[in-house]
C-alpha cells in the first residue's frame, strides 16, 4: 500500500511506549512516531495566537483544556507537514488505539475510494450511520455521514482534506474532533469506513492524556453542562443535516 503513518504520542507519556511500538509493529504500512504537542507547557499567549472561543456556529459551549488545544496542534503540525511535502495521503493514529484482524483490508480500502479531498475515519465504536456508501467489496466500505462523528483516534487524510483543514484552522474553538464535523466550512469529504477495524486501549494505558477533570463537580454544575452538551450536539446534528440535504 502507497502510503505511511504516523503515530501521535506525548513524549512524557513513558506508560504508553510498549503500546506505541505496538502500534508501529502492528501498522501494515511504514509507522514513525510523531511527537505530540504538549497544551500543559504552552504560555497563555501561545495558546491565544491558536485557540478563540466562539469562531462558528453552532458555538462550542466549554472552554477547551490545554491537553484539547495540545491535541489540535498534534494534527495541525501533521497537515501542514503534509501541505509543505505533498504528501498525497497519510494514516494517522493516537497512541491508544489497537489494530482489528480487519484494519488492513480497511486501510486497502479507504486508499483506493477516499476522493482527493477524502479525510477517512477509522471509528473505534460500532456506529449506525446514516448516509451513504461505496464499496469496494463486500468487507469494506466508506459511508459519508450525514452527521460526522467524534474522535480522531485513526484516520486516513488526503492531501486536499489537509490543505482544507489547515486553512479553515489557522485559529479554531473546539476539539479538532468537534472542527472536523464543520464540514460545510472546511470543504473536506469526510468518510467512515466500516464495519469497524480499530478498538480503543486506553483505560489498560493509564486513561487519557487530555487531562479531564475528574474532580467532583456540584449537581447543578454538571446538570447544566450535560444539558450544554444536548443542545450542542442537537444544533450540530441539525446544521449537518441541513448542509448534506
Amino acid at each position: 500500500m502507497t502510503t505511511t503513518a504516523l503515530v501521535i504520542t506525548l513524549p512524557r507519556s513513558t506508560a504508553r511506549a510498549r503500546q506505541v511500538q505496538r502500534i508501529v509493529d502492528r501498522c501494515p504500512v511504514p509507522c514513525q512516531i510523531w511527537d505530540a504537542s504538549d497544551g500543559s507547557r504552552m504560555t497563555d499567549e501561545q495558546i491565544a495566537n491558536v485557540y478563540q472561543p466562539n469562531l462558528h456556529a453552532p458555538y462550542y459551549p466549554f472552554q477547551l483544556r490545554p491537553g484539547e488545544i495540545g491535541c489540535f496542534l498534534s494534527h495541525r503540525r501533521i497537515w501542514k507537514k503534509m501541505v509543505d511535502e505533498s504528501i498525497p495521503h497519510l494514516l494517522i493514529l493516537e497512541d491508544d488505539i489497537e489494530m482489528l484482524p480487519n484494519f488492513d483490508e480497511s486501510l486497502r480500502c479507504a486508499i483506493e475510494m477516499a476522493p482527493q479531498n477524502g479525510y477517512v475515519q477509522f471509528q473505534v465504536r460500532k456506529l449506525s450511520i446514516a448516509g451513504n456508501s461505496d464499496s469496494l467489496n463486500e468487507q469494506s466500505r466508506l459511508i459519508r455521514p450525514k452527521v460526522v462523528p467524534l474522535r480522531t483516534s485513526a484516520q486516513l487524510v488526503t492531501l486536499g482534506a489537509a490543505t482544507r483543514l489547515l486553512h479553515f484552522t489557522d485559529m479554531f474553538d473546539r476539539p479538532v474532533d468537534a472542527a472536523i464535523q464543520l464540514t460545510w466550512m472546511h470543504g473536506a469529504t469526510v468518510l467512515v469506513s466500516s464495519p469497524r477495524s480499530v478498538s480503543e486501549v486506553s483505560a489498560s494505558i493509564g486513561g487519557s492524556t487530555i487531562g479531564i477533570n475528574r474532580k467532583r463537580k456540584p449537581i447543578l454544575e454538571k446538570i447544566r453542562r450535560e444539558f450544554n452538551r444536548t443542545l450542542y450536539r442537537h444544533r450540530i446534528a441539525s446544521t449537518s443535516r441541513k448542509y448534506a440535504a
